[in-house]
């Protein structure tokens, strides 16, 4: 989200900014480096219209599951890294679940690996699971 990239000492001054979706025009409180497309977008972010805001959570639930995808998959995992390759994909079934085409998928990632992406009414929840693989014979 645009808010989240203005810091606390980020110089800003009123700027005007336009909605793509209904071409109203506001002018908000942002940082002077913007450029005109990151005004826009953050316009969009901050406007009432019915389509904005449907976009504006969509991306927000997108950005929360790619930040639950990097914290469980990624190198900060506590069970161990996936590929980036495998991110990907999650991060292109989370993108599916979000346009509707999809409301859940599991993934077996490996053998003991699973990943569970489900549309809930709270948002996106990701789940890992990881079995310990126990051989024996008798």
């Amino acid at each position: 989200m645009k808010k989240d990239e203005i810091k606390k000492d980020t110089p800003v001054e009123m700027l005007p900014g336009t909605c793509r979706f209904c071409k109203q025009m506001s002018t908000l409180e942002m940082p002077i480096e913007w450029n005109s497309a990151d005004r826009d977008e953050y316009t969009v972010e901050r406007c009432e219209c019915v389509e904005a805001e449907t976009y504006t959570r969509r991306k927000y639930r997108n950005e929360q599951a790619k930040k639950t995808i990097e914290k469980q998959f990624g190198p900060k995992s506590l069970h161990g890294e996936t590929s980036e390759d495998v991110r990907d994909f999650l991060r292109e079934v989370v993108n599916l679940i979000i346009e509707s085409e999809i409301t859940q998928a599991t993934i077996r990632l490996d053998g003991r690996t699973t990943a569970t992406i489900t549309d809930t009414e709270k948002g996106i929840k990701i789940k890992r699971s990881d079995k310990e693989e126990e051989e024996g014979s008798v």
